[in-house]
């Protein structure tokens, strides 16, 4: 029985930077031809429309996606305003390269350790405010079909 701390250690691999002068990494690929880039346009009605669709448990900011929906939903003007915010940030997301923190800021995960008897199981659970901004960029990226 060792202590979970441990476990978890040594599920979780040392961090490896790929060798970008190899030319079989393919973290980095080059495409002779890629799709054109068309800008992904959020309105507030689309966060609106999508904030009854969202679940989820709270991540590190303690805001689950019932909180989420509640501010975006129930609070008139200050709803409006924060559908305006998330719907910038979406687009942001979508249609610029931000900053490495952004990323990180974002995608910062709470971690629990569920006992699996035998054996340990890491979970990180996410920013409900991420999972919004992703389906968003997600739901007006994706082609018409």
């Amino acid at each position: 029985d060792r202590p979970v701390i441990e476990v978890l250690e040594e599920k979780h691999p040392e961090m490896q930077m790929p060798d970008l002068t190899d030319r079989t990494t393919t973290c980095f690929e080059e495409y002779e031809e890629v799709p054109a880039v068309l800008p992904l346009q959020v309105v507030s009605e689309d966060v609106e429309k999508l904030s009854n669709k969202l679940s989820g448990s709270a991540g590190p900011s303690s805001q689950d996606a019932a909180h989420l929906t509640d501010m975006l939903t129930r609070h008139g003007k200050a709803s409006y305003e924060l559908r305006e915010e998330i719907s910038a940030w979406a687009e942001w997301m979508g249609n610029t390269f931000p900053p490495y923190a952004a990323y990180r800021a974002l995608l910062t995960r709470r971690l629990v350790a569920l006992d699996k008897q035998p054996g340990v199981r890491p979970v990180g659970i996410g920013e409900a405010l991420y999972r919004m901004i992703a389906k968003l960029v997600l739901t007006k990226a994706r082609p018409d079909t």
